[in-house]
C-alpha cells in the first residue's frame, strides 16, 4: 500500500494540472485545511498503462482512494476531526479536508510522512512548509523544492500545472506582504497563484505574512 502511494503521489506531482490548498483560520487560529486535486490528467496516464482491462469497473479510483484512506487513518490517529475526502465532478477531482485546532496541530499535519496534508514532499522538498502567529499576525514559511528536481521537460511544461494557495479568514486582513498574493474583494481572502514548479522554487516569494484586523 505505501508503494502504491508513493507511486500516485508522484503521478499527482508530475501530470496533475491543478492543485489547490485552502487553510480557513477562525480568530483563535483553529480551522479546516481543505486540498483539491484536479486529477484529469493522472486518470488518463493511468488508464493508458493499464493493461487489466478494468479501466470501467472504478479500480483506478479504487485504488487512489484506497491510498488517500491511510492519510486519513494518520489524521485522525492524531486526534484531527472531520476528516473527510471525496471525488468530485464525475471522479475526475479529489478533495480531502480536516479541521486542525490550533496552529500547532495544523503543523503536525504538514509533518507526516508520505501524506496529501504535505504535498511538498512530492517535490522530494527541501523543507516542510510551517505556520506562525504573532498576535494578530499570520506567517508561513512555504516549502521548497531542490534546484535539480525539476527537469528540463517539466520547466517546458510548467504553465500546465498550476497551483493555488488560499488562506481564508473571520477577520478581514489589514496587510499582506507577499507580491505576489492578492486580497480579495471581501478583504477576508488571500489568493497566491501560480505555476506549481515556480510557486515551489527557491527563487519564487511563496512565504505569506499576513496581518489581521483587531
Amino acid at each position: 500500500m505505501k508503494k502504491l502511494f508513493l507511486i500516485i503521489s508522484a503521478l499527482i506531482f508530475i501530470v496533475s494540472c491543478t492543485i489547490q490548498q485552502e487553510y480557513y483560520f477562525h480568530d483563535d487560529f483553529s480551522g479546516t485545511a481543505t486540498t483539491t486535486i484536479d486529477m484529469r490528467m493522472l486518470m488518463n496516464t493511468l488508464k493508458s498503462i493499464d493493461t487489466t482491462g478494468s479501466t470501467e469497473d472504478n479500480s483506478f479510483q479504487d485504488s487512489i482512494s484506497d491510498s488517500f484512506s491511510e492519510t486519513k487513518m494518520k489524521l485522525e490517529e492524531l486526534g484531527f476531526k472531520n476528516v473527510e475526502f471525496t471525488w468530485l465532478d464525475d471522479g475526475n477531482v479529489f478533495e480531502m479536508s480536516y479541521d486542525f485546532k490550533d496552529i500547532e496541530s495544523l503543523n503536525s499535519s504538514l509533518n507526516l510522512d508520505n501524506s496529501i496534508s504535505n504535498l511538498a514532499q512530492m517535490g522530494d522538498a527541501n523543507n516542510k512548509g510551517e505556520f506562525r502567529v504573532k498576535r494578530n499576525t499570520l506567517y508561513y514559511d512555504s516549502p521548497k523544492i531542490k534546484a535539480d528536481t525539476a527537469t528540463s521537460e517539466m520547466e517546458s511544461m510548467k504553465s500546465y500545472y498550476q497551483y493555488e494557495l488560499i488562506f481564508r479568514f473571520d477577520k478581514e486582513i489589514k496587510k499582506s506582504y507577499n507580491k505576489n498574493a492578492e486580497i480579495t474583494a471581501t478583504k477576508k481572502t488571500v489568493v497566491l497563484k501560480g505555476s506549481l514548479f515556480d510557486v515551489f522554487s527557491a527563487e519564487f516569494d511563496s512565504d505569506m505574512k499576513i496581518k489581521l484586523q483587531k
